[in-house]
């Protein structure tokens, strides 16, 4: 009989389509928390008076493990991208982070341009 690990899972997708980044909490007495996160950049349109503009938005998973024994991420929390496709980018977390898979073992971050 096997048992199905889903941190395994979650280990296995990080280490093949993950970029590793710092989160800089909006409160300057924590720390910064090295992660890595799967991105899924998507850009937004929305209508303003007669044209539309474009906002780009990141969404982005991080192992809740990350956080143990520290603070949760919260809103207004910043993302740096530190290696991979997106190196140099800095997103802000504008939407309260969210577990949403049912092992609660992601963070889900809404995040815009920082």
């Amino acid at each position: 009989m096997s048992v199905f690990d889903p941190s395994a899972v979650i280990a296995a997708a990080e280490g093949i389509f993950g970029d590793s980044g710092i989160y800089t909490p909006p409160l300057p007495a924590v720390g910064p928390v090295a992660v890595a996160v799967i991105a899924r950049r998507e850009d937004s349109d929305f209508a303003i008076g007669p044209g539309r503009a474009i906002a780009r938005r990141g969404l982005f998973e991080v192992r809740a493990s990350y956080f143990e024994g520290k603070p949760d991420p919260v809103r207004g929390g910043v993302l740096t991208i530190t290696s991979g496709a997106g190196i140099g980018e800095s997103w802000k977390i504008e939407v309260t982070p969210e577990k949403l898979d049912p092992d609660r073992l992601v963070w889900t971050w809404r995040c815009g341009p920082a």
